[in-house]
């Protein structure tokens, strides 16, 4: 009796991991549908090329449409820190550091034109657009913890959202919990079923 109860227990348990499990595997696919993942945005360009580009994750730029569809995405490095953004001429995106302390250069589909240390760029550059930005066109956009919006004209509009519940609470590398709750969901599915089968009685 004790080891069924405590079989239906492990059962319960490894359908709740395979359900979160699921869902949050199914909220991955869609957000890295376009190879994009919108997590911890920090810094935002308006180009006069028409784009938004965003800091995401500490280590990535993507750009986008004022829509919200990506255009495109490059990586700094794989642990870049705080980085500040400017796009002040169609084919130079400035990409400032904090630590280290440099000056990047990018094409707007991410090409590395120049890289060289800087340790007043971060500063220079200024908090103005850390969280909101004005585009040439007149259009504002800004980024909080539901994502990147357009606040101008109003009303204001989400058009990137960060991740939700549960593919929020697994961090900016997912793949590795991901792969780790799918396996305790299926371990305790058939640890469950084993526990609460009905015992075989011989003849």
């Amino acid at each position: 009796m004790l080891r069924r109860r405590a079989g239906q227990i492990v059962l319960t348990l490894g359908v709740l991991f395979m359900i979160l499990g699921s869902w949050a595997g199914a909220q991955f696919r869609v957000a890295t549908a376009r190879r994009l993942f919108f997590r911890d945005p920090f810094g935002l360009a308006a180009g006069v090329d028409g784009r938004v580009y965003v800091g995401v994750d500490r280590r990535e730029v993507h750009a986008y449409e004022p829509t919200g569809q990506p255009v495109s995405a490059w990586m700094i490095d794989a642990d870049a820190g705080r980085f500040r953004i400017e796009a002040g001429t169609p084919d130079r995106i400035l990409i400032a550091r904090e630590a280290p302390a440099e000056l990047l250069t990018y094409t707007p589909e991410g090409k590395l034109i120049s890289r060289s240390p800087d340790a007043t760029a971060f500063a220079r550059f200024g908090d103005r657009n850390d969280h909101r930005v004005t585009a040439p066109w007149g259009e504002e956009f800004e980024i909080g913890e539901a994502g990147l919006s357009r606040t101008r004209p109003e009303p204001a509009v989400l058009i990137v959202a960060t991740p939700l519940f549960p593919l929020s609470l697994l961090g900016s590398r997912p793949i590795k919990p991901l792969a780790v709750i799918l396996f305790a969901g299926t371990f305790g599915l058939l640890t469950g079923v084993v526990m609460t089968a009905a015992p075989t009685t011989k003849p």
